[in-house]
């Protein structure tokens, strides 16, 4: 969630500038490099290897970057943190199905409320309970893909290992973007 005032940083070069100087997980905005990173030096997506990977997401709706001003002019896309977690979700759903991305992403949207719940809860993701993770782990591909409360919970511990994998929760924004 982006305030008034990272809002601002978005429009302002110079004040963007600034904002990227912060470390990601405060400011809560990514470049594309630290999303699926470079040559010697991985992102923070495991699974991504280029850029082309992110444009496939927004093109299937799934993922929207937001645009930065440059300071020489032009823009640049910046993801959200919220959006670092959806894109996750759907590199790891399609790892652990071994499915095609759009099929993995089409499972995701259809799955519905059980899914945006865990998105919208990342800030409390925990670790499963054992019952949780056997039910998970006794699925076969077919079943975790027809049933959306399985999915929800491979939402879970999609999120819960990459807010646990980044440190994201140690991250304290600074005190220009805090809300309260």
């Amino acid at each position: 969630m982006l305030t008034s005032r990272a809002e601002f940083a978005l429009k302002d070069a110079a004040a963007l500038s600034a904002l990227l100087g912060y470390d990601w997980r405060q400011r809560e905005l990514l470049t594309d490099l630290e999303m699926v990173g470079e040559a010697g030096r991985a992102g923070v997506l495991t699974g991504a290897q280029s850029a082309s990977v992110l444009r496939h997401m927004q093109r299937l709706r799934w993922i929207a970057a937001l645009h930065g001003v440059r300071p020489h002019g032009g823009r640049m896309r910046l993801w959200s943190l919220t959006d670092a977690l959806r894109a996750q979700l759907a590199l790891d759903l399609r790892d652990a199905a071994q499915i095609r991305l759009v099929q993995a992403i089409e499972a995701l949207l259809q799955a519905g409320d059980p899914v945006r719940q865990a998105l919208a809860d990342w800030r409390a993701a925990a670790p499963l309970d054992t019952s949780g993770q056997a039910r998970l782990d006794a699925l076969t591909t077919e079943q975790l893909l027809g049933d959306d409360e399985a999915l929800g919970l491979f939402a879970r511990a999609s999120i819960h290992r990459f807010v646990d994998r980044c440190g994201v929760h140690e991250a304290v924004a600074p005190a220009f973007l805090r809300t309260a």
